[in-house]
C-alpha cells in the first residue's frame, strides 16, 4: 500500500484556542472533522475542504487527546489522558452525557499494573470505533503501548494487546520502548487499524485478527521541492471509501491530506 501527499492547510486559530490539535474524526455527515486541542476547553468542527473558520463548542474539560463518533452519530467519545477515562458527549450540543474511567470497568485488572507503573504522560491517547463489531478501541501511548478493546456500552474491557516487536511494532531509528502511539482509526474497507506514531513519524498498518503489523508507512510530504516528515502527528482519519488519509500535526497545527493506493 502507498500513500501520496496531496496538500496541507493550517487549522490553527489562536482566537478560538485551536493551537495543538490532538485527535481527528469525521463528522457523521462526512462533511467535516471533529478535533480537540488538549490545552483548550473546547471541541472544534472543521470543514473537510474549506479554509473557513472552525466552529468552536465550549466544554468543561481540557486535556483531551483523542476523539471519535458513535455509529448513529448521537455521541462523541473522547479520551482524557490525565484520568484515563472516556468521556461521552451529546454530538448536537457537546454536553457531557457520562464519564467512563478505565479503573471502574469490568476487566480493569488486565491493565491495572501497566497504568499503575507507567509514566502519567503515557496514558490513553487515541480512540476509534470498530464499526464491524461495535466495540471501542483505544490506545495507551506507551510505557508500554497497549491496544484496549472496550464494550460498546463502555463498561467492560474485553481485550488487551501489547504493542510488541514480535508483532511488527518496529522502527529503524527508535528503540522499542521509545516508540509512542498517538492515535488510531479503523479501516472498514480493509479491516485494518491505522495507528500513528508521532515520534516515529509513521503509521503502522495493523491487522487486528492476526495481531500483526503488515506495513509501516512513513508520513512524508513535500515542501519547496523537498521531502519532509510530519512532526507530532497526533490525529488520524480515513474517508469512508478508504481512498484518502487525513493527519493532523500538534506542533504545526496543520491538516495533511494523502491519497491511498492499494
Amino acid at each position: 500500500m502507498q500513500i501520496t501527499f496531496i496538500n496541507s492547510r493550517s487549522i490553527r486559530h489562536k482566537g478560538l484556542g485551536l493551537n495543538e490539535p490532538s485527535g481527528l474524526c469525521l463528522t457523521h455527515d462526512k462533511a467535516g472533522f471533529w478535533t480537540i486541542s488538549d490545552d483548550t476547553k473546547a471541541i472544534f468542527r472543521l470543514s473537510i475542504e474549506s479554509q473557513s473558520k472552525p466552529e468552536s463548542f465550549p466544554i468543561e474539560e481540557k486535556g483531551l487527546e483523542g476523539i471519535t463518533m458513535t455509529q448513529n452519530g448521537d455521541y462523541l467519545l473522547a479520551v482524557k489522558e490525565e484520568t484515563n477515562e472516556i468521556l461521552k458527549l451529546h454530538s448536537d450540543c457537546l454536553a457531557l452525557h457520562s464519564r467512563h474511567p478505565l479503573a471502574t470497568m469490568l476487566g480493569y485488572e488486565k491493565v491495572q499494573k501497566e497504568f499503575r507503573d507507567s509514566n502519567k504522560n503515557k496514558g490513553l491517547e487515541g480512540i476509534t470505533l470498530h464499526t464491524r463489531s461495535g466495540t471501542v478501541l483505544t490506545i495507551k501511548e506507551g510505557d508500554p503501548g497497549l491496544l484496549i478493546e472496550i464494550s460498546e456500552n463502555l463498561t467492560h474491557i474485553q481485550n488487551v494487546i501489547p504493542f510488541r516487536q514480535e508483532n511488527g511494532f518496529i522502527h529503524p531509528d527508535l528503540d522499542q520502548h521509545a516508540i509512542d502511539y498517538s492515535d488510531l482509526c479503523y479501516d472498514k474497507k480493509r479491516d485494518l487499524l491505522w495507528i500513528v506514531s508521532d515520534k516515529g513519524r509513521c503509521i503502522f498498518l495493523y491487522n487486528y485478527g492476526s495481531n500483526q503489523v503488515i506495513q509501516k508507512l512513513d508520513l512524508i510530504y513535500q515542501k519547496d521541492g523537498k521531502n519532509k516528515t510530519i512532526p507530532k502527528a497526533e490525529g488520524i482519519a480515513l474517508d469512508p471509501s478508504g481512498g484518502k488519509l487525513f493527519i493532523v500535526s500538534d506542533s504545526k497545527a496543520r491538516l495533511y491530506t494523502f491519497t491511498i493506493t492499494d
